[in-house]
């Protein structure tokens, strides 16, 4: 087995989320535990208010745990610096949501070169990967295309080559299906296995359907903020 079937990306030890709004206080996660292996694809499941996304944003440095510890790739996210974090999740980190969040006044190749912008990239280059993503998720006919004249499905599209710009090490999927019909859903579900799972990236991949939670390699349930195996 290759060394790196076995490397974990994300390792999160006890990890605890309260927020507290004068007297009340609620606790979304409590003593969290996920370890993540490098080209390996997770699903989380629960319902509406467990939790989901926000340990999803804890693992991509953009909500800091209450309590507990998160290694990315070695790194203990939990101590760094803002401005560390701002560095890890451009270079490392890929999110894709279900509302996408496409920038509408942009075409497609301008919605995707965003992320490398924020790396100082030349342009050049970052248009010439730009484009050849939107090639590879199907949309060579669409590159110039902003988000009103594209599909709910072309644009979801849209949103996972922004998210693979940077070459993330780890891509976090927040409900990416929720707002699609079903065989468009699967259709960008594998999209999505295509060009991370297979290529060696890591795939946390958060949704309420159990035919896309099906799909990957682990399938684990938030309940009362702790996690467990979810049944088949």
């Amino acid at each position: 087995m290759p060394a790196t079937a076995t490397r974990q990306i994300v390792s999160a030890r006890k990890i605890a989320k309260t927020y507290i709004d004068g007297e009340r206080r609620l606790e979304v996660l409590r003593g969290v535990d996920l370890d993540i292996a490098a080209g390996e694809c997770v699903a989380i499941i629960g319902r509406s208010g467990s939790g989901k996304s926000t340990l999803l944003h804890i693992l991509g440095a953009l909500d800091r745990a209450t309590s507990g510890e998160v290694l990315f790739n070695g790194v203990d996210i939990t101590r760094e610096r803002e401005s560390r974090l701002a560095r890890l999740r451009a270079e490392s980190v890929g999110f894709i949501y279900q509302f996408h969040h496409l920038l509408p006044e942009f075409s497609a190749v301008e919605n995707v070169v965003l992320p490398g912008m924020i790396l100082g990239k030349p342009q050049a280059e970052l248009v010439r990967r730009a484009e050849e993503l939107l090639r590879r998720v199907g949309l060579a006919e669409r590159l110039h295309h902003r988000p009103a004249k594209l599909s709910g499905g072309e644009r979801q599209r849209v949103a996972l080559a922004r998210a693979l710009m940077n070459d993330p090490l780890l891509v976090l999927a927040d409900e990416p299906t929720g707002d699609l019909d079903q065989t468009t859903g699967q259709e960008v579900l594998s999209f999505v296995l295509e060009t991370t799972v297979a290529s060696g990236r890591s795939l946390v991949l958060v949704t309420h359907d159990p035919a896309i939670a099906a799909r990957a390699d682990r399938r684990l349930l938030l309940v009362d903020g702790k996690l467990s195996n979810a049944p088949v």
